[in-house]
């Protein structure tokens, strides 16, 4: 490994931390009018993303890598507002589940366009094959992460 290689590395963990704070702050101010906030946004994401049914709570700290606690408390604010629904499994009442509603599919549905325009805002200085080699390098980080997070 060069000192290059070694300053690139630092450099990389240094922005990933950066760019999460910018992104998340950015992501808040965005949403503040609607209530929610950019971890609010996230779990909605992963629950669309991820899951055909409403999700046991416990399963999207897998997903989303914070706590049963944190995620139960960034659903609460969310039913509180009318985006999700906290659900008792019909199979295990000890088992909670997270359900989107109409309005929250309603809310999706009505910024589709907002959100193409800020991603196509946050990704405009890449090239179609630039994008896919990124996207391929995020891979390979979140694989690592995995393997690391394996090791602790």
């Amino acid at each position: 490994m060069t000192d290059q290689d070694i300053h690139a590395m630092k450099e990389i963990f240094g922005n990933l931390f950066y760019m999460t704070n910018k992104l998340q702050t950015m992501v808040d101010k965005e949403f503040e009018p609607y209530g929610f906030t950019a971890k609010q946004w996230f779990l909605m994401v992963v629950i669309t993303r991820f899951f055909d049914t409403p999700p046991k709570l416990a399963d999207l700290t897998e997903y989303m890598g914070s706590s049963y606690q944190n995620i139960k408390q960034l659903a609460v604010k969310l039913e509180n507002n009318g985006f999700v629904e906290i659900q008792k499994d019909p199979n295990d009442k000890r088992v909670l589940r997270i359900a989107l509603t109409e309005k929250c599919a309603a809310f999706w549905a009505d910024h589709q366009n907002e959100d193409l325009k800020f991603m196509s805002t946050l990704f405009e200085a890449y090239s179609s094959e630039e994008l896919q080699n990124f996207y391929a390098y995020m891979e390979m980080l979140s694989a690592s992460v995995k393997k690391m997070e394996e090791k602790l």
